[in-house]
Formats: structure tokens, C-alpha cells, sequence
């Protein structure tokens, strides 16, 4: 078999008066503030006082996350799997920076622990060590 090639060739076009309505032909347009990068606002107060979780704090998009909410305002409960990043943390966030959780949320029963520890207050211990030496009290059953 053979293989037949063939070109047709085409006279370059006549170059356009300028204004005539080609991006080309056309004088660059000064740059004006519409163009200019809008500068970044200043943190809101969407998240004030808010606690918030976040996984994958240790590294990456998650760490970024909690840099971002706690400028905005937020308590931040970090959850990674590295300790000693966790660690770190702290310095980075200031007093947003509730505490930091080890743990590995694709293992049973991390979820769980996550929330408890780091979202559900701890109940209140409902007879705090009571004083062996104190007399019970009248009897509300004794008439």
C-alpha cells in the first residue's frame, strides 16, 4: 500500500485595519480595578465560639482547615494520626486549639471515641465522693 500525503496550501490573509472589530487588530485596553485581584476580607465571625472537628488536621488540606477555622474564630478539636503533628498544633492554632485526638477513623469505634472526647461534655459525677463522716439525712420515706 501506499501512502499519498497531500497539502493545500492557503494565501495568509490580508492583515485588518485597526477598530475593525478583530481581538488582534485591536490596542490592548488599559487594565482597570474590575481586573485587579480583589483583596482578601478580613476574617469573619461566622464561626466564633463554634467547636468544630477536624479530621486530617495533621497534614495537608485538613491541617490548612484548621489554621482557616480557627483565624475565623472557631474552638478546634483536631483528629489525626500523627502524634508528634498533633503535638505541633497547638503553637500553630493559639487559643483556639481545644485539643488534639489521635486516632485512625477508619478503625471500629474511633468515631465514636472522637465525639465523645472531643464534643460531648463529660457528665457530671451525680454523688461527688460523698463525705463518710456526714450524717445521711432524714429519711423521706419515714413519716
Amino acid at each position: 500500500p501506499s501512502l499519498s500525503l497531500s497539502l493545500r496550501l492557503r494565501p495568509a490573509p490580508a492583515p485588518r485595519p485597526p477598530g475593525c472589530g478583530h481581538a488582534l487588530a485591536q490596542a490592548p485596553r488599559p487594565r482597570t480595578n474590575a481586573s485587579r485581584p480583589k483583596p482578601r476580607p478580613k476574617p469573619s465571625t461566622m464561626l466564633s465560639g463554634k467547636a468544630c472537628i477536624i479530621t486530617g488536621a495533621t497534614s495537608g488540606i485538613g491541617r490548612a482547615t484548621a489554621r482557616l477555622f480557627a483565624a475565623e474564630g472557631a474552638r478546634v478539636v483536631a483528629v489525626g494520626r500523627n502524634q508528634s503533628a498533633l503535638d505541633e498544633l497547638p503553637g500553630e492554632l493559639g487559643e483556639a486549639f481545644v485539643l488534639g485526638i489521635c486516632a485512625d477513623l477508619t478503625e471500629a469505634g474511633e468515631p465514636e471515641r472522637v465525639v465523645r472526647e472531643g464534643v460531648v461534655p463529660p457528665s457530671p459525677d451525680p454523688d461527688p465522693d460523698p463525705d463518710p463522716d456526714a450524717s445521711p439525712g432524714p429519711d423521706p420515706d419515714a413519716g
